[in-house]
């Protein structure tokens, strides 16, 4: 039996997390539990001056309206203060000359940070963007805390949030003796592992132009792809690069301020439907936004997948001795999202009316996918492997299944935030193949057709990714015994 620490990151730890629990703990009809699985609980780590905090305890990254975790940069929130995370280590002789190494390794590649100690600005309590924890703790800290009483962390993320669950079981087999391990398992769902076209802002006028191009087709005139409309097309590519006559520039930030508006106006609604959909848009708008300090968004930028020692680069060497699988969305329909943003019944009532919207919304769907997120289209050089994962995007490819079975990802897939191939784990490409040294570690990845990065993230529901993760969860469990 293991005895087992279960948290969650981002949407996931709103999730009713009994059935994550059962899954895990292996529960079968009449028989008993094969694991012990308790929820993470990281309250000893609150600071004192805070007061009580919005999310469940289980939640390893915290986001509330006074102070989120969410935009804290990985590095940071994952290490904190590296001369105390580097004693620590020392101290308990869990770090040999190898992990030291690979922990100095690191640190460099992320100079502004931790060179400059500008990692502590990220404990002020007057910024919003801001950590919860005490005395300089980062998210390592909090899960080797339970390692002490034979307990190992199983970490399921959403989105950024999967990103980071995968970074610490990165960190957990580098950084530490394998030997002492803290990280059993790692899940992600829906999770920029390769980052995303919308965290890299050399594509802010690009993304722009395939909004404002969707746009177009929703009402009838789509400009992409192949479409007669060569006059709109160019119109709309001079408009949002600020080439106008009159010198006007639907930006980035000119569409930003659009959805500003629309969350101030589903707020006074209480549209909770057009709130999340407004809500998920924005916060991914803040990667391509120009910003006065460095957000999290900047490590999911597929440009650093070039870069020795970031973040992107290092979880795409693969986990080598911790469980690990992925649930990946494809459902880029944008009559889905619509649908969310305006209610399911609405929507219906819309499509009876106008009989044409569902080919409009279709046309504007393949105007989004082809230029907002192909990183090729700007025609920007591009280094080797942020190129292969644009051709990838671009003209399909496979990645492995719970069985080994190749899966295809169609030409374009995305959840209209992260491409298809970039949320997937393990080999990708024409035809990968798995490390035989891999296999044991490797739980696959699992598609959602249904999923977008709203539905997607769902407690519940058709569309939903729970039922996915509890068999990923269940065949961790299954690994864990034998």
């Amino acid at each position: 039996m293991a005895r087992l620490v279960l948290w969650g990151l981002n949407r996931v730890a709103r999730w009713d997390p009994e059935p994550l629990k059962k899954a895990l703990s292996v529960t079968r009809f009449l028989r008993s539990p094969l694991h012990e699985v308790v929820l993470g609980d990281r309250r000893e780590f609150h600071r004192d001056d805070l007061g009580p905090v919005e999310s469940p305890a289980h939640a390893l990254q915290y986001e509330g309206e006074r102070l989120d975790e969410y935009f804290v940069p990985i590095p940071v929130k994952a290490i904190g203060d590296p001369d105390a995370f580097r004693r620590n280590l020392k101290d308990a002789e869990l770090m040999g000359p190898a992990q030291e190494a690979r922990f100095d390794a690191f640190l460099a590649a992320y100079p502004d940070y931790f060179e400059h100690g500008n990692w502590r600005s990220y404990w002020t309590p007057r910024q919003k963007v801001s950590m919860f924890t005490r005395e300089h703790v980062g998210f390592y800290e909090i899960i080797r805390n339970a390692r002490a009483i034979d307990q190992k962390a199983v970490l399921v993320g959403y989105s950024q949030g999967g990103l980071m669950a995968h970074f610490l079981g990165w960190m957990d087999e580098n950084f530490v003796k394998p030997e002492n391990r803290a990280v059993a398992g790692v899940i992600t769902v829906q999770a920029p592992n390769a980052g995303s076209p919308l965290a890299d802002r050399t594509n802010a006028d690009t993304v722009a132009r395939g909004v404002f191009e969707a746009l177009f087709g929703a009402l009838g005139y789509p400009a992409r792809p192949d479409s007669p409309f060569i006059a709109l097309d160019e119109a709309i590519n001079n408009l949002t690069v600020g080439r106008t006559p009159t010198a006007r520039h639907f930006d980035i930030e000119a569409l930003a301020e659009l959805v500003d508006a629309a969350i101030t106006d589903a707020e006074k609604t209480r549209s909770a439907e057009q709130l999340n959909v407004m809500l998920a848009a924005r916060k991914w708008m803040t990667g391509l936004c120009p910003s006065a300090f460095t957000t999290a968004f900047d490590d999911l930028n597929t440009a650093h997948l070039d870069d020795p020692n970031t973040v992107l680069a290092l979880v795409n060497e693969g986990l080598r001795s911790t469980l690990h699988g992925a649930v990946i969305g494809t459902d880029n329909k944008l009559g889905d999202i619509v649908r969310e943003g305006i209610g399911g019944v609405v929507f219906n009532v819309v499509s009876r009316v106008m009989p044409g919207l569902t080919a409009r919304l279709v046309a504007a769907q393949l105007a989004y996918s082809s230029v907002a997120m192909d990183e090729l289209v700007s025609g920007e050089p591009l280094r080797p492997q942020c190129d292969l994962l644009a051709r990838q995007f671009r003209e399909g490819a496979s990645v492995l299944g719970p069985k080994g079975e190749r899966i295809a990802l169609p030409s374009r897939a995305h959840d209209f935030i992260i491409p298809s191939i970039s949320q997937a784990i393990g080999p990708r490409g024409k035809e990968p193949t798995l490390d035989p040294a891999l296999a044991p570690w490797f739980l696959g990845n699992v598609v959602n057709p249904g999923g977008t990065h709203i539905s997607g993230a769902e407690d519940g529901g058709g569309d939903s990714d729970r039922d996915r993760v509890n068999m990923l969860l269940e065949a961790m469990g299954n690994r864990l015994s034998s």
